[in-house]
């Protein structure tokens, strides 16, 4: 149904601010909210203030020697769409893992040269084409892969390859994967089974002109199916230090991240991910992800959420309650240690399609609200 899609799609925002990604370290306590609330006025002035913290943070990270390198990277395998003007963070505001991270750095995204065959392998020296727009295979290595590139615009102006990204120690496993395609015979999608490749050990350098800006390791395990048993990865950059960890058994799991910049806190989760009877999808989030200065604390339930069908065609009132009454997650300013709303639905007109749909909206203690896409602007909705 049109409207279960729309919720299943305003539940990944969800996933999103709560989680970032599927996996600390020394975290704020749970009872850092207190019993204070913010009166709506107020709480509406320091939401803005704290968005506009983020987005400040965010930038300084961008900018950072070993970050912004290593984004500029990403950057120049989108290919024909590179530009060399300021470059977007697209990396920031979706889902993202380590295991994605090196994954990027295989198939089409790293060896779209015609100069290699993309079944011979994933090693080798690759040293950025200005001319192709492109990465050539410069060297062929049996267990490393490099990439030669310009760090900066500065760099890519003068076309100086002077940073270099190695990845070392690079391990793989094979899992069962789906795909899923449209087949004309029936006129319908088909899921069919076939194996993927992921990664489960690397080592990280990236230099610039010399100097290392970046370092990080990475691990995980997998079951023949492809359901994450553990992951642990670090990463120190500039002054950045970042941490994730991923463990569990049987259908319960606990995820951590932390991201500081010396003793600050400035990025974490701390989420309990409970699977279904059959490990085939989440049960229930548990937890909470912080942006200082602000915190999601809660839970959800994905599954009930993901799977209800709804009492008719167009979202109801009765929708709502329902769907509002499997999640309850606080939003908290830190340094206030105070409340400052709920995160819900409600429901939204779009007057181009003349209908309501369910999204998120931070409730205040009045019980005004605003979407929540019109209070975060770091967020890509």
């Amino acid at each position: 149904m049109k409207k279960n899609k729309k919720i299943i799609w305003n539940l990944s925002l969800i996933v999103l601010i709560v989680a970032l990604s599927m996996a600390s370290c020394e975290f704020i306590s749970n009872n850092i909210g207190g019993d204070k609330t913010l009166p709506a006025d107020e709480a509406k002035v320091e939401i803005r203030s704290a968005n506009q913290e983020i987005i400040e943070t965010r930038d300084a990270m961008f900018d950072s020697n070993g970050m912004g390198s290593l984004l500029y990277l990403l950057e120049l395998m989108g290919g024909d769409d590179f530009k060399s003007a300021k470059i977007e963070k697209p990396f920031y505001n979706r889902q993202f893992t380590y295991s994605m991270f090196l994954n990027y750095f295989r198939g089409e995204n790293a060896l779209k040269s015609a100069t290699i065959d993309e079944d011979d392998g994933y090693y080798g020296i690759m040293e950025y084409n200005y001319y192709s727009g492109s990465f050539d295979l410069v060297q062929e290595h049996s267990s490393m892969l490099q990439f030669n590139y310009p760090a900066d615009d500065v760099a890519y102006t003068n076309q100086d390859n002077n940073a270099q990204l190695t990845i070392s120690n690079l391990q793989f496993t094979e899992v069962v994967s789906y795909e899923e395609y449209w087949d004309y015979s029936s006129e319908s999608y088909v899921i069919e089974e076939t194996t993927e490749e992921v990664p489960i050990r690397a080592e990280v350098s990236l230099n610039v002109d010399g100097v290392e800006q970046l370092s990080a390791d990475y691990t995980a395990s997998y079951t023949s199916d492809g359901l994450p048993l553990s992951m642990s990865a670090g990463m120190d950059a500039d002054d950045y230090v970042f941490s994730v960890s991923y463990s569990g058994s049987n259908t319960n799991y606990s995820t951590k991240m932390s991201q500081k910049q010396g003793n600050d806190e400035l990025m974490g989760y701390d989420l309990k991910v409970t699977y279904t009877s059959d490990k085939e999808e989440v049960q229930k989030i548990d937890g909470y992800y912080l942006m200082a200065p602000l915190k999601f604390d809660g839970w959800i339930n994905v599954y009930n959420v993901e799977n209800y069908e709804g009492t008719d065609d167009e979202v109801t009132d009765e929708d709502l309650v329902y769907i509002n009454s499997q999640m309850n997650i606080d939003v908290i300013h830190v340094d206030e240690k105070a409340k400052i709303g709920k995160l819900q639905y409600e429901l939204y007109y779009d007057s181009d399609w003349e209908e309501y749909y369910p999204t998120l909206a931070i409730v205040y203690d009045d019980g005004t609200s605003e979407w929540l896409e019109d209070v975060f602007t770091f967020v890509e909705m």
